[in-house]
């Protein structure tokens, strides 16, 4: 049972829980501009995000053991899984039972915010619900990995979280999961770049196989330019205008993606840029939640 433990602890990758925490509190401070809030239902549907979070960790770990791609990859901070199933001689599909679980909780969690505040939440709910079955063995084989990662840690917590609040989601919501789902995107297009050739070997077919090295690199660079162009419609709905250059000091975090991108697209970018990317994602969401605060002081 302890090794059981350990290694869904471990695929799990609760390092990168921070990310459900960051989404829905930007969530709930761009529900305040349109109307009431809760914290009560903002705790609740971050347990929810928790849940579906950890059961995609945990299914992707499953499937990578299955198909062989675990064996493939090179475990870096960011990239090529966490090893816990290989490594060990646990039941894997008691593992699989536990991402399960964790996927029974976020519905329960879904369907009591349907009762609350009724059938505008169904669809971000059974979208949700959808990607976290279907990211690993068919969104990454039809190049649509980066979509769900781009919704399922983007667009839909920031949208869903404002929901919930009272039934009803703003304008505000909208105009800024457009740039936080852009982060997301790249932050999965540029984890993907390690483990490329164990993913190909693997059946998955994500932008790098569909459009080569440099044609990702490419869609990367844009994502990334279109996240700075959209942030400042954000702020045009507050009084906040100003700030938004905090917002853009985010952009410093790009220099090693983006020299990488132009420069040597061909080779495995290094940890130090992998990094980058993922901290570029973090203190942007950080930072358009600080700035729409101080929007409303």
């Amino acid at each position: 049972m302890k090794e059981l433990l350990m290694s869904t602890y471990k695929a799990s990758r609760v390092e990168f829980l921070v990310l459900p925490f960051i989404l829905v509190g930007t969530g709930y401070v761009a529900a305040s501009y349109t109307g009431d809030t809760s914290i009560l239902r903002t705790i609740i549907a971050l347990l929810g995000l928790l849940a579906i979070h950890v059961a995609v960790n945990i299914l992707n770990e499953v499937s990578d053991y299955r198909t062989g791609i675990d064996e493939d990859t090179e475990e870096t901070p960011f990239s090529g899984g966490s090893k816990s199933l290989i490594n060990s001689d646990v039941d894997v599909g008691k593992v699989e039972r536990i991402g399960q679980v964790f996927v029974g909780i976020s519905m329960i969690v879904g369907f009591y915010f349907v009762a609350v505040v009724g059938l505008i939440i169904l669809p971000v709910f059974l979208l949700g619900v959808l990607i976290a079955y279907t990211y690993t063995d068919y969104l990454t084989n039809y190049t649509l990995g980066e979509v769900g990662m781009a919704l399922g840690l983007g667009a839909l917590p920031i949208i869903g979280t404002d929901i919930v609040q009272n039934g009803e989601f703003g304008l505000m919501s909208v105009v800024v999961a457009v740039p936080i789902s852009l982060v997301a995107f790249n932050l999965l297009l540029m984890n993907e770049f390690p483990d490329v050739e164990a993913d190909r070997e693997g059946g998955r077919k994500n932008l790098i196989h569909r459009f080569g090295r440099r044609g990702a690199t490419k869609i990367y660079i844009v994502a990334a330019l279109l996240t700075h162009v959209s942030i400042p419609l954000i702020f045009i709905a507050t009084s906040a205008g100003s700030a938004v250059l905090l917002t853009s000091l985010s952009a410093v975090l790009l220099y090693r993606p983006f020299r990488w991108a132009v420069n040597n697209p061909e080779e495995t970018p290094a940890n130090p840029t992998i990094r980058d990317n993922l901290l570029w994602n973090i203190v942007t969401t950080v930072l358009i939640g600080a700035t729409l605060y101080i929007g409303l002081i």
